[in-house]
């Protein structure tokens, strides 16, 4: 069933609110396009940097299996 504007903006707002989101919310989130898309990635950067700011960290010590 596609996704209407309407859930994705009610989705949008939700995330902007720093509320918690459903499976079907955060799947609404993968169908923002356009003006929604834009909106989407700046309420994701303003919530990256509140966790975690601007910093990049790694560790030495991660092991990756090939």
């Amino acid at each position: 069933m596609p996704v209407t504007e309407r859930e994705v903006r009610r989705a949008l707002r939700r995330a902007t609110e720093g509320k918690s989101l459903s499976a079907s919310e955060a799947t609404a989130l993968l169908a923002a396009r356009g003006p929604a898309l834009a909106d989407l990635l700046r309420v994701a950067a303003d919530l990256r940097e509140l966790g975690q700011g601007r910093a990049i960290t790694y560790s030495r010590k991660v092991f990756v299996p090939l």
